[in-house]
């Protein structure tokens, strides 16, 4: 079984930053420029409904509460490039977890960037987070500032390790590369693409916050 050069960070209990967007129940409308949704923040704590958990019981006032903590598996996308498509669907399986914490490295962070640059990675990471929302039960995300070191971070509890495979993959091979390659060209058609159907009411948008600072650049 393939196995990755170094092991992803298991983690009891949410660990995002304190305020990210939330999605879930039933998926957004399409948005257009006319007509923005609101985004609503949330504590990360109250969002996440993991399919398995870790129950420690507590007491106050001598009453016995049970907690549940989320059990996640922590995964920065250079960490699987590495990976074929089998590799990364049979390493995924090994996991127990299916609460998942993906984060992307940022490129365009350091304020000398030009504003393609900027447009691009936001994009970039709006149409990879749309992509895991998709097949997620239940998914949160988090929108970094644009000049800012910080991440982008996502968290999605999926059922169906098979897609997430295949997405992961889809994702580490095309927005990880530092030239263009015939992987990232096409990533970047389908994002361009994506970014069309949205602001002409065409596609549902689950990553608004990352689009919108995309399009204003």
């Amino acid at each position: 079984m393939a196995q990755l050069p170094c092991h992803p960070e298991r983690s009891e209990g949410p660990t995002m930053p304190s305020r990210l967007v939330e999605f879930r129940g039933s998926r957004l409308p399409g948005v257009g420029p006319n007509n923005i949704l609101p985004q609503k923040t949330h504590p990360v704590s109250s969002i996440l409904h993991p399919v398995s958990s870790i129950k420690n019981q507590v007491s106050i006032n001598n009453y016995p509460i049970t907690i549940k903590l989320t059990t996640m598996l922590k995964i920065t996308t250079t960490q699987l490039t590495h990976h074929t498509s089998k590799s990364l669907y049979e390493w995924l399986f090994e996991q127990n977890e299916t609460t998942f914490q993906i984060t992307i490295p940022r490129k365009a962070s350091d304020g000398k960037t030009d504003n393609y640059a900027i447009f691009e990675e936001y994009l970039l990471a709006a149409y990879a987070g749309h992509r895991l929302s998709e097949i997620a039960q239940s998914f949160a995300y988090y929108v970094p500032a644009v000049f800012s070191t910080q991440p982008f971070v996502f968290e999605a509890s999926i059922t169906e390790k098979g897609k997430m495979a295949e997405v992961l993959f889809i994702i580490t091979q095309s927005i990880n590369d530092k030239i263009p390659t015939e992987a990232f060209l096409s990533f970047q058609s389908l994002a361009a693409d994506f970014l069309t159907n949205v602001f002409h009411n065409k596609t549902e948008c689950n990553t608004l916050g990352l689009l919108w600072i995309a399009n204003h650049f």
